[in-house]
């Protein structure tokens, strides 16, 4: 896996030209979006009330409500300046129009060429563990995931967690996807008495 660190990523900012792209790779990084969830991102699924954007996550396999995402108020700030009409887009770029830029981008701030838009996501994973202090479940939950595997790719993989704390987030992380695994058993057991 590849991880931006925080120095890279003030290069990469720096280095954007088009401030839309800008927003876009902001957003991205302090939400932990994938890059089609961000690009369909519609005016309407910012909700400045609330200090939130909506965000309909496209990996997950059954239908379910938008996921509530909290950018920092600068970047909400910045997305209520583009006083766009509800239905328009927020993000009116393709994906290979998004991709490309993004490698432009990671050329001029001599980046990795490896990176893609992607590794945002793996930075804010990376971010978010170490605020919680690798806690699994809580992590799973930011980084909206359905399987406590794909969490734990970012709790012990980041390159500020020695191998040593590794090791104990991830027996805790195993410990608690245990005992998750027993009340969703329970759960199911109860259901159907």
């Amino acid at each position: 896996q590849l991880y931006i660190t925080t120095e890279e990523w003030l290069r990469f900012k720096a280095c954007v030209t088009n401030p839309h792209c800008r927003l876009l790779w902001v957003l991205m990084a302090e939400c932990g979006l994938r890059i089609r969830e961000a690009l369909n991102i519609q005016y309407k699924d910012v909700d400045f009330d609330h200090y939130c954007v909506y965000v309909k996550t496209l990996k997950q396999k059954k239908a379910k409500p938008k996921d509530r995402v909290e950018p920092s108020n600068d970047t909400l700030d910045e997305l209520r300046e583009m006083n766009l009409k509800p239905n328009m887009l927020c993000f009116p770029f393709s994906y290979g129009e998004a991709f490309a830029e993004f490698k432009r981008t990671c050329r001029a701030a001599k980046l990795d060429k490896k990176y893609s838009p992607h590794t945002l996501r793996h930075y804010f994973g990376n971010i978010v563990a170490k605020q919680l202090g690798g806690n699994a479940i809580r992590v799973m939950e930011k980084m909206r995931h359905s399987d406590i595997k794909t969490t734990m790719k970012y709790v012990h993989t980041s390159p500020e967690v020695s191998r040593a704390e590794a090791d104990v987030r991830h027996a805790e992380a195993k410990r608690l996807e245990g005992e998750f695994m027993k009340i969703l058993y329970i759960g199911i057991e109860m259901k159907f008495m």
